[in-house]
Order: structure tokens, then C-alpha cells, then sequence
């Protein structure tokens, strides 16, 4: 939910940071006994932001209150966490279930005019399916597949 009004004249005219309304544009949830995450489960990998082992660990809906207890979180994009390439569709399956559970918005994975150049083109091949605005690399191996499937269905 955006910042009201009315949070946002009182951080303005306090300047404390305990007002501030904040959109949190980047976190995940991880169930690492039910979800598989490579990254996560297996022995360490070379990553670039260093040492991750802090967040080898379950992150889940109320663990996400507790880290911002504090701050006036008024919304937030939930990330994939890079669950088994093996199940691609899994991790969204899954997203939805806990997004059901906590009554929290689902999130997107492609934006609808994206949806909507992929019904109107009907790509038949992953390299169709690359030239179409909002399917990069990583989107295209992890649903290309699956999307051809489903865009071949009658």
C-alpha cells in the first residue's frame, strides 16, 4: 500500500527516519526444507557479493515483519530466490500458495504487455521467444520452455 498523505507530511516535517514511508524493492522467502535452492543448499559456491552464509537459512512472511519492525514498510517486491532449475515453475507455484496463506499480492513475473506480445506473436521456438520485450536470458531458460508448452496448447 503507498504512503498516505499523511505519513508522508509527517515525515517531511519531522525528518525522523522512523517516518519515513519505504518500498522494499528487493527481498525473498526461502522454506529450505520444502524448496530446494542450490545456492543455498549445497556447499558454497563463489558468489559476488561475498559470504552469504547469514542468509543460508528459512526466510519466510513473519520473519519478514520481524526484520522491519521499526520501519514504516508501506510495500515490497517479493524476488525469486533461485529455487531447483529443474522446476521452473515451482518457486511461482509456490510464491502463490504463501502469498495466499499470509493474504500478502502475489508477484509478477512478466508484466502484462509482455503477456500480451507473447499471445499476439505465438513465438514456436526459444529463440522467437527471445526477441520479445521483457524476456531476457534468465526469464527465457527458467519459463521459455514451459511458456511453449503452454502457447501450444489448443
Amino acid at each position: 500500500m503507498p504512503a498516505s498523505s499523511d505519513q508522508r507530511a509527517r515525515f517531511l516535517a519531522s525528518g525522523a527516519d522512523d517516518d519515513l514511508p519505504i518500498i522494499d524493492a528487493h527481498h525473498h522467502f526461502f522454506d529450505l526444507a520444502r524448496n530446494y535452492h542450490p545456492w543455498l543448499s549445497d556447499h558454497p559456491v563463489a558468489f559476488r557479493y561475498g559470504d552469504y552464509s547469514a542468509i543460508k537459512r528459512d526466510f519466510m512472511p513473519a520473519d519478514y515483519q520481524r526484520a522491519i519492525a521499526g520501519h514504516l514498510v508501506v510495500g515490497s517486491v517479493l524476488m525469486e530466490g533461485e529455487w531447483d532449475p529443474r522446476d521452473p515453475i515451482g518457486e511461482m507455484r509456490w510464491a502463490s500458495e504463501v502469498a495466499r496463506e499470509h493474504g500478502l499480492p502475489a508477484y509478477v513475473i512478466f508484466q502484462n504487455v509482455t503477456l500480451a506480445e507473447l499471445a499476439r506473436a505465438q513465438p514456436r521456438s526459444l529463440d522467437e521467444m527471445s526477441g520479445i520485450s521483457g524476456i531476457g536470458a534468465k526469464k527465457l531458460e527458467a519459463y521459455g520452455e514451459d511458456l511453449l508448452r503452454v502457447l501450444g496448447e489448443d
